[in-house]
């Protein structure tokens, strides 16, 4: 009911990753017309629910790994927006990218780099510091890019392949060529543990999918 009482209830942090994120879908929410009518159009609702629920499973695995849940949920909300940055700028250079993603099965992030020569992720990162998003998150992104051994990228990577596993698809989007051997049992190393995990970040994702995607 006031902004003293959100502030309470969710945390400096968590508040002002919902302002970041609510500003930037601001911008980027609708995407373009053409994308409920051709197959090659990125679809940017596409790109935020699959984004928005592998950043619900990241920040609770990430809170599991006693890890700042906060900025894992930001960097994996907008781990995809360099996609979107790219299609604005070049919505037919795009197009042979999903193009090429769909025929060869492979990557939204192997084919940009085919098609493009361009690493999105690349691209996330160069926005993300652009509009002066917390160094943190910055930080995170940039590793993803550079597909290091950190813990965040794991969590991040794989939460990008649960997400595409549970039907929140973007033409191959997760990238499991980015996952090194035995990540997934390092992170979940028990059943129930995962399930447990699975369950958190699912009624996190029902909860904030109506306010961020309506």
């Amino acid at each position: 009911k006031s902004l003293k009482e959100a502030t309470v209830i969710l945390g400096q942090q968590t508040l002002s990753n919902l302002i970041y994120t609510l500003a930037v879908l601001g911008n980027y929410k609708d995407g373009p017309d053409s994308a409920e009518q051709n197959e090659m159009a990125l679809s940017y609702d596409a790109v935020w629910r699959h984004s928005l629920y592998a950043a619900c499973l990241a920040r609770v695995t990430g809170e599991q790994h006693k890890l700042d849940g906060g900025n894992l949920f930001t960097a994996g909300l907008f781990q995809q927006l360099g996609l979107i940055v790219l299609d604005s700028y070049n919505s037919e250079l795009f197009a042979n990218i999903l193009e090429h993603a769909k025929k060869e099965g492979t990557s939204l992030l192997a084919s940009t780099k085919s098609v493009a020569g361009i690493n999105y992720l690349d691209l996330s990162h160069s926005a993300l510091e652009y509009w002066h998003f917390p160094l943190e998150v910055c930080e995170i992104i940039k590793n993803l890019q550079l597909n290091n051994d950190s813990t965040e990228t794991s969590i991040l990577n794989t939460s990008s392949i649960v997400a595409e596993a549970f039907g929140f698809n973007l033409a191959s989007c997760a990238h499991p060529e980015a996952l090194k051997t035995g990540t997934i049992a390092a992170i979940f190393p028990d059943t129930d543990l995962a399930l447990e995990v699975l369950a958190k970040g699912d009624r996190l994702y029902s909860q904030l999918a109506t306010e961020f995607l309506g």
